[in-house]
């Protein structure tokens, strides 16, 4: 499928000397059905971001996170780990302070999540142009 999408924009793109118009051509080409629009339509996929180090001073885990309970698991796990590292009882107040502020930053983004997404034709690889690299297939 996608060779033959390849080959149709080639023809197109040395027939008009211009790759604009060779890319309408295909995407016009899905949308009369002559090509499933799913083909040609890239997918995206997400993931959480940004909160790795925090999950782990508190213990926790990515699959916490996609429940609706989440914020009752951050707090209890807070409040677990804040018994075990607190000065008073005898931890390190160090990291004391990297507990509470990783309880802290997990709250906002629980407020308003943040996400990787990443885009490409599923089971193809695709070429990311902001990082200049390959992506696996999706």
């Amino acid at each position: 499928m996608c060779l033959e999408l390849s080959r149709d924009w080639y023809n197109k793109n040395e027939q008009t000397n211009c790759r604009a118009l060779a890319s309408v051509h295909i995407l016009e080409k899905g949308q009369k059905g002559v090509v499933s629009r799913d083909l040609v339509k890239p997918v995206a996929k997400k993931s959480k971001s940004g909160i790795k180090r925090q999950l782990k001073s508190l213990k926790l885990s990515i699959g916490d996170m996609d429940s609706e309970r989440s914020m009752e698991k951050v707090k209890t796990a807070y409040r677990r780990e804040a018994m075990r590292t607190h000065p008073d009882v005898g931890g390190d107040g160090e990291k004391f302070k990297i507990v509470s502020e990783s309880y802290q930053e997990l709250i906002q983004w629980l407020k308003s999540p943040v996400f990787i997404i990443g885009r490409g034709v599923p089971n193809k690889w695709s070429y990311d142009g902001t990082s200049y690299r390959w992506r696996t297939p999706l």
